[in-house]
């Protein structure tokens, strides 16, 4: 169904799907997670379907659509088709970067740290609906991590002790006859194999199968003259003996017990249901009760982070800036955090952090450090300061540039304002040179001034329009253009 919704949209080129982890086994995800690769057609080729706003209806009533416009389309359609999927849209290799650094499969993380497995999926499920009401957050979602019933079966000490067996027997009889258990080896030349002694399938196919499994009673020790039958006990009432197989060859115990020469048909034994009691259906309390469950639910997966046990809820952020965003889903968030519990926050919030953690301080000491070497090449302060404030005036026009285009500040961003420092700083020095070489001839000070700007136009506009050529190639590639990745986490 997700594939014929992709395909439907005239702007994908193809779709390839890949269901759960791949061959490699690098990527360690489950069958229930699919991921869509999905490249798209050249922008040119894409149709006009949108209608045009603001002046830009003057020269066309339509346009084709961006993007953010193109997932935001795809992911409300997806969500209205196949509601309770957590869907992700990402690039391909920037998805593999970001799971790498954050352990989580999305673009934003947010780890909840705790020793409570239950606790850590209450508290996901309440992030995930703050989350929600917070602007700018896309596609939240929770890695589960309940869910799976599992069989306990915890042993009774008291009924053990009635029946005068030892609890490490009955753990050994739950290993090897539903795990199975190493007897021997068996060699063949250079090669060695274990001989695994296990329950047969037909005997272990559901519960009540695996509580018939019998153990043996006082380590296969028996008087002469025994029986099979017993009468009731205070515990189990009616003993349930299992019939004899009548063999009269000495087998390796299950219990892992020594083996005598006795016939194991005059062994006694018991049912393992004879021996353990369910837990309460309370989570709270680790007590056992005759008339719980011996199937509780459990965890389907356990994650973890530097050890301690987590549960991560994924995000996107669009139409908002990431800092701001993030910022305030902290807010929402940190109330619902008992004592105990930390959370951690990852993905591209994380490493937005740590590049404006680097920037504070390079570009302090980068501009110190044009300002002396400034000072070295003109020996004049003035001089100096002259070519610093262009740097100014040029970054107030990044500003407006960011504004009227509603782009939100980012790291990219910043990296675009350090290129605007560098080619302000090469401006002003060209300029403020060769006003200072005019000077030298006797020219005024106005008149070097107009004379040193109109001989320096064309190194300035040469050093401007290299910088405009070399940045505007990286957004307009088209390979960066046409991929999308698609990824689904049920």
């Amino acid at each position: 169904m997700a594939r014929e919704v992709l395909q439907k949209y005239p702007e994908t080129e193809t779709v390839v799907c890949q269901l759960g982890r791949p061959e490699s086994g690098t990527d360690p995800i489950g069958f229930y997670s699919a991921e869509f690769f999905v490249p798209l057609k050249p922008f040119e080729t894409w149709p006009a379907t949108t209608p045009t706003q603001g002046w830009r209806r003057w020269f066309a009533a339509n346009r084709p659509r961006t993007k953010p416009e193109l997932i935001r389309d795809i992911s409300a359609e997806l969500e209205e088709l196949l509601p309770g999927v957590n869907w992700n849209f990402s690039q391909v290799i920037r998805d593999n970067v970001l799971e790498v650094l954050s352990g989580v499969q999305g673009e934003n993380s947010v780890k909840i740290i705790g020793p409570d497995l239950d606790m850590l999926e209450k508290l996901g499920q309440q992030a995930v609906a703050v989350m929600r009401g917070v602007p700018g957050v896309k596609d939240v979602g929770l890695y589960r991590i309940q869910g799976q019933c599992n069989l306990e079966l915890p042993i009774d000490r008291e009924k053990c002790s009635l029946f005068n067996v030892s609890v490490a027997d009955v753990n050994n009889v739950i290993a090897a006859a539903i795990g199975g258990k190493k007897v021997s080896d068996m060699i063949e030349g250079e090669k060695t194999f274990d001989i695994i002694v296990r329950w047969p399938q037909r005997l272990r196919q559901d519960q009540n199968d695996i509580l018939s499994i019998p153990v043996d009673v006082t380590d296969q020790r028996v008087t002469e003259g025994f029986t099979g039958g017993a009468g009731a006990t205070p515990l189990s009432g009616a003993s349930q003996r299992v019939a004899s197989i009548g063999s009269s060859s000495a087998l390796p115990s299950l219990t892992g017990s020594r083996s005598t020469s006795l016939d194991i048909s005059n062994s006694p034994r018991e049912r393992l249901a004879d021996l353990v009691t369910p837990l309460t259906a309370d989570p709270d309390l680790d007590t056992l009760d005759p008339q719980g469950d011996f199937v509780q639910p459990g965890a389907s997966m356990i994650t973890r982070e530097m050890g301690n046990r987590m549960v991560a809820v994924k995000f996107s952020v669009r139409g908002r800036d990431l800092g701001g965003t993030v910022a305030e889903a902290q807010q929402r968030v940190a109330p619902l955090i008992p004592q105990g519990y930390r959370v951690d926050w990852s993905g591209e919030f994380q490493q937005m952090e740590e590049g404006e953690r680097r920037l504070m301080v390079i570009i302090p000491v980068s501009l110190v450090l044009i300002f002396m070497l400034l000072y070295l090449a003109f020996r004049s302060l003035l001089d100096a300061v002259v070519v610093l404030m262009n740097v100014v005036e040029l970054s107030l026009g990044g500003l407006w540039a960011l504004y009227l285009t509603g782009t939100n500040f980012s790291i990219a961003a910043a990296v675009g304002f350090a290129s605007i420092f560098g080619v302000a700083v090469m401006d002003g020095l060209l300029l403020v040179s060769s006003f200072n070489q005019l000077r030298l001839q006797g020219l005024p000070l106005r008149e070097a001034i107009l004379q040193g700007a109109e001989r320096r136009v064309r190194p300035v506009m040469m050093t401007a329009l290299a910088r405009e050529d070399g940045v505007s190639r990286l957004p307009l590639s088209a390979p960066l253009r046409r991929l999308l990745g698609l990824s689904r986490a049920a």
